[in-house]
């Protein structure tokens, strides 16, 4: 899986947005070292998450769709996001094949799931 590079994670793990723009974290805290989780952001593919991985991307105020899919099950939240804020989604393995979850986590839970995985390569880093 390609990751970001050190010092785009280790800006990252700041969980501090540019003036003026939102910032939306997913994050993977799992111990699922096989599956990996395709992540969508309003129909645009933004990356693809492994074990242990967050990715970050830059977004506009408003609300958007961030969808998660494997081969076999989809995943879809909605929500509003606001300049000056990082918003934090947690992604996560459920109960039978292949099956996901997405989640709004609060920003300590965020920025410390943040703090322990790595970035992976994705859009807008």
């Amino acid at each position: 899986m390609p990751m970001a590079s050190p010092v785009l994670d280790t800006d990252a793990k700041q969980c501090r947005p540019s003036a003026g723009q939102a910032q939306l974290s997913r994050v993977r805290a799992d111990y699922n070292r096989i599956v990996v989780f395709s992540v969508v952001l309003e129909g645009i593919s933004i990356g693809a998450m492994g074990h242990r991985t967050y990715l970050l991307v830059a977004a506009t105020a408003g609300t958007h769709l961030l969808v998660s899919f494997t081969g076999e099950h989809q995943a879809n939240l909605s929500g509003v996001v606001a300049p000056g804020r990082n918003d934090f989604v947690r992604l996560f393995p459920q109960l039978g094949w292949m099956c996901i979850g997405l989640e709004s986590t609060e920003k300590a839970e965020g920025c410390y799931a943040v703090s322990v995985t790595s970035c992976a390569a994705g859009v807008g880093l």
